[in-house]
This record gives structure tokens, C-alpha cells and sequence, in this order.
């Protein structure tokens, strides 16, 4: 239907060319010109996804999405490069696998005179050390060589000393290292910081050395929603043949399985999905209130969830069928699922910004109930992960919410 409205305009510009002449010819030439340049724009717009905000976004991500000619696999269509090239990301990303517990046998560390267990994700690092993360800025990534996984998580952060709930590097590394635990192998993090004193490079350069996360300097876009969107559209476009699954939370959301505790719960709940799911929404469950201050652990220290969940949900996609954005992405292929919170949910840590930072508020304790599930099941993992991994200094409660 395109390229026939797109002919029959060239069909007329023609013939009015012919049949005209002197300025009738150049008004002609002028009005047929706009009429293409229109019809372009509004071709490009309604297959565009740069969408003002999220919210904008959320009015119009219920349409539902296409489904895949065989359901079975979700790599028809995945590529750009045809079909010789869809069969050979198909074979790549078919290669990865998750090894199994079996072969990484549990070991403890030295930590301050303490014997501390080496968790699952850091006895496989150690034993198949990667390469350190390239530089952001090579296009493309379809070498062969380049790193493949299963599972990585997107994220914009900004870290800065005037922030009221008082986010710092610190709470970043215990929300990294439970997403490690969780199964997710790497992280796309943009640096959305507005002075040269709050840039991250020097924290995670350890993480970048070791593979662990791709780091970009991201701070040329001010407005935080415009530079979000523009963050997740360059790395998904760039790195969607990398990796499986993806997932884009912000450093206080938690993704949680109330009835899988182990590690790798992420990898696990995934593999149970058929090839035409693309994108799987988490039902968000705030956190809120000042809670318990001595905890020098965010999942220690607020205890207190909502009892519904909102709609501000946060995906887990497959980066091969989306072009991105935040909280649902258009999809090219494939439905979207929303997620049984019993199987999993999204844990997010708002802390106490409804309350103004001040004391819990009638409201919120009627609003909340008290919870621990996630202090319980994760809270010591997190803190033997950050020892093991040689970041004590990111236990504190002299930071964070």
C-alpha cells in the first residue's frame, strides 16, 4: 500500500510537470514536494517509538502485538541481515547455555577473618574469566567472538550528593550483586551524570575489567526521560543478537520469586516461557516507608510492601523483537505476558518520598503491611556476595534510603 500511494504521487508530479510550464511549473514542483515530505513523516511516525514519556507510552501498550509465524521459535524474523543471517545469530544464541550447579562446586574465602561462601555467579566467573567489556562506541555486534548471554539487565543511572533518598554507589553495588545472584550476566549501565565528579567509571571499572558490565559516559541529554529512552533504544539496537533475554529496572526495583530462592531464579522462570513470548511485564510492588535504619542493606532496611500493585510495571524481553522503551516496548514479534506475582514480581524500593522524607504517616501504614520476604531469603546472600567480591565498604547505613 506504501509504495503504491508513493508511486501514484510521482505519477502526478510527472505529468504535472509535462503538461505545465514557468512558474505553474515550480508551484507544482513546491506543492507535490510537501505532499511527499508529509507522507514520509507520517509514514516514519506511526512506526516510530520515541515516545515522549512513558506515560504517553503506557496509553498505547495494549495493542496487542504480532505473533510469530512459528511459534516455536523465536528467532524467525530476528534479524536484519535475512535469513543467512537470522540462522547464524539463531546458531550463536542457541550455543548459550547456563552451566549447572554440579559444575562449580561450593567453595568458602578468608574475608577479615571470616570464612565467607563464593556464590554460584562469582565461582563461574572465576573459573571462565571474560574478556573486559569492549569500548561502547564500536558499532555492531556481530562478531563472532563477541560476548554472548543469556540474561542482562539495561540501566540509566544517575548517582549524585544532593539526591534526598540518598542513592549512592553503594546501594548500586548491592542491587548488582543480587542481580547476579538473580542470573542476570551482565549489565548496560548509562552514566547519566550531570557534573565530571559524579561519572561511575573509576567505581566500576573492576566490573568493566572483568567483563561484568558495559559501561557508557551518558550525560549529554538532560532531560532524564528523553536520555533514558535514548539509552535503552542505542544499546538494544546495538547488542539485541548478544543475549536472549533482557531486562531494563532501575537500581531500587528488585526483581523477586516468592517461591524460587536460589540463585539463578531469573534463568529458571524464563526458560519456562514458549517462543512467542516476547516481553513479560512484572506487577510493581512499592516499598515504602523510612523503616528500619540500622539495616545496612536496602532489602533489610524498608520492610513495609503495598498491598496491590501498580501499573507502572518493568519488562523482561527478548531484544531480538523490540525496538525499546520504558515500561512496555513496541514490539516487532511475538505477545506480551504479564507475570504471575506469585511466580515473580517486581520489589521496588520507593522508600520514603511519599512522606516527604519525614516520619511514616498514618496513610502509608494503612496503605502497607508489614514484609520480610525478601530480607529473608536474600539479605545474607547479597552481604556474602559483596565480601566475597571484596566491596565490604558498600554495606553501610550511612547511605541510601
Amino acid at each position: 500500500m506504501t509504495l503504491k500511494i508513493l508511486t501514484l504521487t510521482l505519477t502526478s508530479l510527472t505529468r504535472c510537470v509535462r503538461s505545465l510550464s514557468g512558474r505553474k511549473t515550480l508551484k507544482c514542483l513546491f506543492v507535490s514536494a510537501v505532499a511527499v515530505f508529509c507522507f514520509v513523516n507520517v509514514y516514519r511516525g506511526s512506526v516510530s517509538s520515541d515516545f515522549k514519556s512513558s506515560h504517553e507510552y503506557l496509553g498505547r501498550s495494549r495493542v496487542t502485538s504480532r505473533r510469530p509465524d512459528d511459534a516455536d521459535s523465536f528467532w524467525n524474523a530476528s534479524s536484519r541481515n535475512g535469513r543467512d543471517g537470522s540462522s547464524r545469530i539463531r546458531d550463536r544464541l542457541s550455543s548459550i547455555r547456563i552451566p549447572s550447579i554440579d559444575e562449580y562446586p561450593a567453595y568458602n574465602v578468608t574475608v577479615m577473618g571470616t570464612s565467607v561462601p563464593v556464590p554460584l555467579w562469582q565461582r563461574r566467573l572465576w573459573a571462565n574469566p571474560r574478556n573486559a567489556t569492549e569500548p561502547e562506541d564500536e558499532e555492531d555486534d556481530t562478531e563472532e567472538d563477541a560476548g554472548l548471554f543469556y540474561l542482562t539487565e539495561l540501566l540509566q543511572v544517575r548517582i549524585y550528593a544532593d539526591d534526598k533518598a540518598r542513592w549512592s554507589v553503594n546501594e548500586l553495588k548491592q542491587w548488582m550483586h543480587y542481580l547476579f545472584l538473580a542470573g542476570v550476566q551482565h549489565i548496560y549501565l548509562c552514566d547519566h551524570y550531570a557534573f565530571e565528579h559524579e561519572k561511575l567509571d573509576a567505581e566500576l571499572e573492576r566490573y568493566v575489567r572483568l567483563g561484568l558490565v558495559t559501561y557508557v559516559a551518558w550525560g549529554g541529554v538532560r532531560d532524564p526521560m528523553s536520555a533514558q529512552i535514548r539509552c535503552y533504544q542505542r544499546f538494544v539496537g546495538r547488542y539485541r543478537r548478544r543475549h536472549v533475554w533482557q531486562m531494563a529496572v532501575d537500581m531500587d526495583e528488585y526483581p523477586f520469586a516468592p517461591n524460587d530462592p536460589d540463585e539463578d531464579f531469573l534463568v529458571r522462570y524464563l526458560r519456562s516461557f514458549p517462543g512467542h513470548v516476547t516481553e513479560i511485564s512484572m506487577p510493581n510492588f512499592l516499598m515504602l516507608g523510612r523503616g528500619d535504619r540500622s539495616g545496612r542493606l536496602v532489602v533489610e532496611r524498608i520492610n513495609r510492601i503495598v498491598r496491590q500493585s501498580n501499573a507502572l510495571v518493568k519488562p523482561i524481553y527478548r531484544p531480538q523483537w523490540v525496538n525499546a522503551n520504558v515500561h512496555h516496548n513496541h514490539l516487532l514479534s511475538g505477545t506480551r505476558v504479564d507475570a504471575d506475582p506469585d511466580r515473580l514480581m517486581m520489589v521496588h524500593y520507593w522508600g520514603a518520598r511519599s512522606q516527604r522524607w519525614g516520619p511514616d504517616t498514618p496513610q502509608i501504614l494503612l496503605i502497607t503491611k508489614k514484609w520480610n520476604r525478601m530480607k529473608d531469603a536474600w539479605s545474607e546472600r547479597i552481604r556474602n556476595s559483596l565480601l566475597a567480591f571484596g566491596e565490604s565498604a558498600a554495606i553501610t547505613n550511612s547511605t541510601g534510603p
